[in-house]
């Protein structure tokens, strides 16, 4: 077998785990997103104002932190 097949069949599956680990990676950040949406939506207006957000500015201020005004 050539060199030239074995560096093929190891680039393959190099790629193939990377784009696996970016998916994986990706689903996890969607999930803890999705989590931390849920935890400020259940805190009431008081305590969402007390960290210095209203209930509309919670998934802008998950994507881009507290300092967006």
């Amino acid at each position: 077998m050539s060199s030239y097949v074995l560096f093929t069949r190891t680039d393959r599956r190099s790629r193939f785990f990377r784009l696996v680990i970016s998916l994986a990676t990706k689903l996890s950040r969607t999930m803890e997103r999705h989590r931390a949406v849920a935890a400020l939506s259940q805190m009431s207006d008081h305590q969402l104002r007390d960290i210095g957000i209203t209930r509309g500015e919670i998934e802008h201020a998950i994507d881009h932190g507290r300092d967006f005004r």
